[in-house]
């Protein structure tokens, strides 16, 4: 699963291993079943977001004002919001456009290239993991 993570802030691959400790495989297999579940191509997005990342939680404000956006599920750590891309998108600009240039918005090209995205953020970072990676024929 080498080079499947994407570490946003810096725009450089990282292991699996640089996951967020709370973030487990059972929250990835969980997001693998919900792209699996999908009845069209829809472009979607999965916000997962740490109940004590400061970033994920504006995320998390501006995402449930949005009624095309939905808690999918959660857990102890994570709340799983579902969204379209655009609208995904729009959440993540408008959370940056509050937050000074400590926090390092992601690279768009980065969330381009994945059919299946899972932003992950926790521990101040924010994380991408491509889904379609982990689909298997079923």
């Amino acid at each position: 699963m080498n080079g499947l993570l994407d570490k946003l802030s810096a725009g450089q691959e990282t292991s699996t291993r640089s996951w967020p400790e709370k973030f487990s495989a059972d929250c990835l297999e969980r997001c693998v079943d919900v792209f699996r579940g999908l009845k069209s191509d829809a472009q979607m997005m999965i916000l997962a977001i740490d109940s004590q990342d400061y970033v994920g939680m504006l995320v998390h404000e501006f995402a449930k004002n949005n009624p095309e956006t939905h808690e999918i599920f959660s857990n102890q750590e994570f709340k799983f919001l579902g969204a379209p891309r655009l609208i995904g998108r729009r959440v993540l600009s408008m959370t940056y456009s509050f937050l000074s240039l400590d926090f390092v918005s992601f690279e768009e090209s980065t969330l381009d290239s994945c059919n299946k995205p899972v932003l992950i953020f926790s521990d101040s970072t924010t994380f991408l993991i491509d889904c379609e990676s982990h689909l298997l024929p079923g």
